[in-house]
């Protein structure tokens, strides 16, 4: 385990009332960081499988149009 590591674990995820319970400014601001990344990833990952699965629609459909007018000329 690095020393990161341990930092990390030592402070939870972020609050608003973390000062209260006597955090300092830079763990705060190290929750904060955690948690927006965090998120960050969380969207992409949405992001990604909606990507996914819109091109997966669109091959489904095209498929399905080229076998609907296979037999038109």
């Amino acid at each position: 385990m690095t020393l990161v590591d341990y930092y990390d674990r030592q402070i939870p995820e972020y609050y608003p009332t973390m000062y209260m319970d006597g955090y300092t400014p830079e763990q705060i601001l190290h929750a904060v960081h955690r948690k927006m990344v965090r998120e960050y990833l969380e969207r992409e990952a949405e992001k990604e499988a909606e990507r996914k699965i819109e091109k997966q629609v669109k091959k489904q459909i095209d498929s399905a149009m080229k076998d609907l007018f296979k037999d038109w000329k």
